[in-house]
């Protein structure tokens, strides 16, 4: 009976991943994005080797991060159980042969005093449970996520082909870190 928990615990969130980039759904939140910000040292790398960064701005969540400005924003919007106060998802586009990768990397933001991680995902899933400091924030990754809480704001990250996941880049890692990094209190 355990088990059958623990697998259903890990299949919900792969589930919900695989329909809403099935269904996808309209981003109607106004987002501010802002290409251009050069890159500095290696940091924001991608498998594409992109030389810029642009930078995101979240006003209901007054967050704001670097993201390579290769991405571009999603029309997907995350079928979350509770609605959040803000989440954007970035495709990284088609680049000659290389393939697009539709909704690579994905911010939430929710009310920390409503909600936590725990409510959202099983934490049992194999893969990640580690701190990562950076910057004055320390953010918890498991798996593919990784979430902080700031000024009652619980913000949710999920980037694919990072070090846990099945089809692991290290040049994403990099990036995911890279962005990580960036994340400021505005």
């Amino acid at each position: 009976m355990k088990d059958n928990l623990i697998l259903i615990g890990i299949a919900i969130p792969f589930i919900i991943v695989l329909i809403w980039i099935l269904l996808g759904g309209v981003n109607k939140n106004p987002i501010t994005v802002n290409p251009g910000l050069k890159l500095e040292g290696s940091a924001g790398s991608t498998t594409n080797q992109q030389t810029g960064l642009g930078s995101f701005k979240d006003d209901k969540c007054n967050i704001s991060f670097n993201y390579p400005t290769s991405w571009v924003a999603s029309k997907n919007k995350l079928p979350l159980p509770q609605p959040p106060l803000f989440q954007i998802t970035f495709d990284e586009p088609q680049k000659g042969n290389v393939q697009a990768k539709n909704s690579l990397f994905s911010y939430i933001c929710f009310d920390a005093n409503k909600y936590s991680f725990d409510q959202f995902f099983n934490q049992s899933n194999p893969g990640g449970g580690e701190t990562i400091k950076a910057g004055n924030l320390a953010w918890q990754r498991v798996g593919n996520f990784s979430y902080t809480t700031v000024n009652g704001k619980l913000l949710i990250l999920q980037m694919f082909f990072t070090k846990f996941d099945i089809n692991s880049d290290p040049n994403y890692e990099t990036t995911f870190l890279s962005i990580l990094k960036s994340f400021r209190v505005n």
